[in-house]
């Protein structure tokens, strides 16, 4: 009984210094999709501050206008809760800045999911990832995730769906709505139960420290900003932050 106790100390002692050793990610990386029976959505280069440098992010869509001189990026700046996307071509640079300090959230009644851990492991662009399932009544996802940096990708594709910034089809799963992930996703395909459509979600040319600090510059851009309630999503009553 001691011997048993003793083990399950270590192993706690062991999991929360593995834990509260993670390192929130700060880096870039490519998010790309794949859709059955859908056309696919162009890769996302994003470039992710770490917290204590401030926090933001920006990402800027590959796509085939970005072959022709188009560059169109979206910068989130936690310090005042903005969303702005911008596009400029030659010498022509817009912008519309969304405050979101008071957006109102989504009230939706969100899944309830039933966990499946899982013993697979695999090595997704040099880094050991372990796999969750998650089951909701629609949806199973199966989501790889490593525990070498901190990174709430759900958090950020929920603001992305919630704000228009995704198309439509991209939003048929809710494995996003999952708020206990510890860890890094850097792979899920999320199945619907019905059709059996798959909807894939990859992060690859993972970079940690690898920071385009032109990606977060904002000179030149002409930016219009829309005041908040008049932002996105639908305005809900008695709603909580």
């Amino acid at each position: 009984m001691m011997k048993n106790a003793v083990l399950l100390i270590l192993l706690i002692f062991f999991e929360i210094d593995f834990i509260s050793g993670q390192k929130s990610f700060h880096g870039s990386f490519f998010m790309s999709f794949k859709s059955t029976g859908e056309v696919d959505e162009p890769p996302l280069f994003w470039n992710i501050m770490d917290p204590e440098k401030g926090g933001k992010l920006v990402f800027r869509v590959e796509d085939e206008m970005r072959k022709k001189g188009v560059n169109k990026r979206v910068l989130f700046d936690p310090s005042d809760s903005t969303w702005t996307m911008m596009i400029g071509f030659n010498q022509v640079k817009q912008g519309t800045r969304i405050h979101t300090a008071k957006m109102f959230i989504d009230t939706t009644n969100h899944p309830d999911f039933k966990i499946q851990r899982s013993n697979e492991k695999k090595i997704i662009g040099g880094f050991l990832c372990n796999k969750l399932i998650l089951h909701s009544n629609d949806y199973t996802a199966e989501v790889w995730i490593t525990k070498e940096y901190k990174f709430d990708l759900c958090n950020i594709y929920r603001l992305l769906c919630h704000c228009g910034m995704m198309n439509e089809h991209l939003r048929k799963s809710n494995w996003y709505y999952f708020k206990k992930i510890n860890g890094m996703i850097l792979e899920v395909t999320s199945t619907e139960k019905q059709s059996g459509k798959t909807q894939s979600v990859f992060i690859s040319t993972v970079k940690p420290a690898d920071i385009d600090s032109a990606m977060f510059n904002l000179d030149g851009y002409k930016i219009a900003d829309i005041p908040e309630g008049q932002n996105c999503g639908p305005v809900m009553q008695n709603e909580k932050r």
